[in-house]
């Protein structure tokens, strides 16, 4: 299976053929704009998740290329990155600028050149295997609060539930009103991201309805980490009343905390400090407050679980994978390892998997 640097570097050769076969047919600036849009936002993304995973994912784009430089990678790939920057800008912002062939092409090679200089390098979780298992398929429903100026986000697993509101909801992000339209308008970019009308079921879709408050409903399919990073990179963090902010969501946070775990658990040479940098990610990438009182509790347990595991062997981890009763059934008699509390094991083929049942 591809690493996280092997499959970003695989789409931008595919970038780059896309644009070559431009070069023997007429084509529209639309279609320039496009791959650069898709591969711009691909790399911001890896970036933000993958590279550089224990910052801050508000903080934009250009800061984060530059901060590669304590990785460190050089200053001229870090100007061919800034260059496919600027690009990706132009093309998402400035639907009228006409970008020749020729320059998208030479930029998306080098973007490629140093990309690669990244991987070879092993920076943050690069050398992560992707597995093919954490691309799945999500339902998110939307609802505003003009009050509050806020955008309730729910994340929900699609599965029948007898429950009147349907399948629970898998995780659940506050963004200002206007950071939905940004999140919206990024998915497509990192995933497939549809209108949720004849993909959810209309009785489900209607309950959502329901609610006066309603925004929408869409479909997410594609890797977790690239919705939830998008996600945070928008999160508005407000008092709520009081079992209505995220952190006060058990679930929420125990998903955040277990995909910390998962990017960290690679790339952390002293078995000890193990907890300490699953919250460190978890607070940056995960839109976790730092003044959250069970970060500690929850990282500890985690961290226990992963010590069952020979830490040479910690960089062959990958997930996690969510599954039914059944699936699970399957894999938690003959596992490596099991979280102390929770149901989730670390299986033969050092996949985490978590049970995830729809009542």
């Amino acid at each position: 299976m591809a690493t996280y640097g092997e499959k970003l570097l695989a789409e931008l050769e595919d970038a780059k053929a896309t644009l070559l076969k431009l070069t023997h047919v007429d084509y529209e600036p639309t279609q320039i704009r496009d791959v650069l849009s898709t591969v711009g936002a691909k790399f911001e993304i890896f970036l933000k998740s993958v590279a550089l995973p224990g910052r801050n994912p508000r903080n934009t784009f250009e800061w984060f290329i530059d901060e590669l430089e304590n990785a460190p990678i050089d200053q001229p790939f870090r100007d061919k990155l800034h260059a496919l920057r600027r690009k990706y800008n132009d093309a998402k912002h400035n639907p009228a600028i006409v970008i020749p062939l020729l320059d998208a092409i030479q930029i998306v090679e080098d973007a490629r050149t140093a990309i690669d200089e990244i991987t070879k390098k092993g920076v943050g979780s690069v050398a992560a295997v992707v597995s093919p298992h954490m691309q799945r398929v999500f339902w998110i429903a939307v609802w505003d609060h003009y009050i509050g100026g806020d955008s309730e986000v729910h994340v929900i697993l699609p599965g029948e539930s007898e429950h009147w509101l349907g399948p629970p909801t898998f995780d659940i992000i506050y963004v200002s009103m206007s950071g939905w339209d940004l999140v919206a308008a990024s998915l497509p970019l990192v995933g497939t991201f549809k209108s949720g009308k004849g993909l959810i079921p209309d009785a489900q879709y209607g309950a959502f309805k329901s609610d006066s408050d309603f925004l929408g409903a869409w479909v997410f399919e594609g890797d977790y980490r690239s919705l939830i990073t998008t996600l945070a990179q928008h999160e508005l963090r407000q008092e709520l009343i009081p079992g209505l902010n995220r952190h006060e969501n058990s679930g929420s946070m125990i998903l955040a905390f277990l995909l910390a775990s998962v990017d960290v658990v690679g790339g952390v040479a002293v078995p000890k400090d193990l907890a300490s940098e699953i919250i460190k990610q978890v607070t940056s990438v995960y839109a976790v407050p730092l003044d959250f009182r069970h970060s500690q509790y929850l990282a500890d347990n985690l961290s226990e679980m992963f010590q069952k595991i020979p830490h040479a062997e910690w960089a062959r981890i990958s997930g996690p994978v969510w599954m039914r009763e059944s699936g699970y059934g399957h894999f938690a008699p003959t596992s490596r390892a099991k979280h102390p509390k929770y149901d989730i094991v670390i299986d033969q083929d050092y996949v985490v998997r978590m049970l995830w049942s729809h009542k």
